[in-house]
């Protein structure tokens, strides 16, 4: 046999064994699908009483607890986009783990406060958004039961947590807790969400990919659209792997452009001008606590973020802590709620109150003194 004739024998077999090994994978994915994607739900009793839950596919920490009856009573259940969509409640068996979340009178997922806090009570409030809330965690493991517990008896250390807000509402709630709720100390947690966005920079998302929460219904209109939206499902497989990858890398700038002078100006002005009006709270002494985004924890991607609006703080007048060192080098899953909702589990808000009690300790004694 010739030489050219090897080689075209050769080349016909390595297509073949291709074509063959293509084939067999249709074939498995036909019969052996991949489980879709259940991405965090809400569940709300509207009647006789209200309550509200979040809804997991699964529980991978073993915080969650089992979905209530829904045979009695008004129900409903939608999904977490951000216009919800009414799902009928026979599905709800695709997310059987719940976490109740509910809201005081004083509006904070905790107990009820006095006006004044007893003689000799300090009283620490923490404002931020659904990491301090809570998103996913039960309301006794969440970062300010945590502190109250480390902190001891002499502490109250209120949750002043809301889902789905940035630094302009928490300027307000701030002076809220002050005047209201008489927290003589504020620690006030940042995440890397918390700036406003120029139209530029909401237009940019293809589609919802904050880093946080992983929307499914967001995630199948981009992939009907993709390019390997077709008829072949390893082709689908493979390019939806690839495509979140690109997708993740797209996010991460994203995020860096926030803080970008040349592309968010304004509204970086507009972030500094709230951080001094927050330092300035009369009546309260605020401290600014910086909580990483728990994605790529390894080689964190949005570390200058936190060096530039850190430096900001400080230049405001307020003490700072960034919790990213006490996650860095650690795997993310083991610190994420669920694997499509990356809030801070109960893990993670342990350990991110342990190292702000420490630096309370240590570096501001003062915060803690009555």
């Amino acid at each position: 046999m010739s030489a050219y004739n090897k080689a075209l024998l050769r080349t016909i077999t390595v297509f073949s064994a291709v074509i063959l090994t293509w084939l067999l994978a249709e074939l498995v994915l036909t019969f052996f699908p991949p489980q879709p994607i259940r991405t965090t739900r809400v569940l709300r009793q509207l009647a006789p009483v209200e309550r509200a839950f979040f809804c997991y596919s699964s529980n991978p920490h073993g915080d969650f607890g089992k979905r209530p009856d829904t045979s009695r009573g008004f129900w409903r259940y939608t999904d977490f986009s951000l216009k919800p969509v009414e799902l009928p409640l026979d599905r709800l068996y695709e997310t059987p783990w719940v976490v109740e979340t509910s809201v005081s009178e004083q509006g904070l997922r905790d107990r009820l406060y006095t006006i004044v806090p007893a003689p000799g009570i300090v009283r620490i409030g923490v404002v931020g958004d659904s990491f301090v809330y809570g998103q996913g965690v039960p309301e006794e493991k969440t970062l300010s039961r945590e502190m109250s517990r480390l902190l001891g008896a002499v502490y109250e250390v209120p949750n002043i947590g809301r889902v789905a807000i940035g630094l302009s509402d928490e300027v307000p709630i701030v002076h809220a807790a002050a005047e209201e709720l008489n927290c003589s100390r504020v620690l006030l947690v940042f995440i890397p969400n918390d700036i406003e966005l120029s139209a530029k920079l909401t237009f940019a998302q293809d589609y919802i990919d904050d880093l946080i929460n992983i929307r499914d219904s967001y995630k199948a209109a981009h992939e009907a659209r993709a390019w390997y939206g077709g008829f072949s499902r390893v082709l689908r497989l493979v390019g939806s792997w690839l495509d979140a990858r690109g997708i993740k890398r797209k996010t991460e700038q994203w995020y860096l452009d926030m803080y970008d002078p040349d592309i968010n100006g304004p509204n970086l002005n507009l972030f500094a001008k709230d951080l001094r009006r927050v330092a300035a709270v009369p009546n309260s002494r605020v401290a600014f606590v910086m909580f990483p985004l728990l994605v790529d924890l390894k080689n964190y991607p949005l570390q200058p973020i936190h060096d530039r609006v850190g430096k900001m703080a400080r230049d405001a007048g307020m003490p700072v802590l960034d919790l990213a060192p006490v996650f860095a080098g650690m795997d993310d899953a083991d610190l994420q709620v669920h694997p499509t909702d990356h809030h801070p589990n109960s893990r993670a808000h342990a350990l991110a109150a342990k190292a702000i009690v420490d630096w309370l300790r240590s570096e501001l004694p003062e915060f803690l003194a009555p």
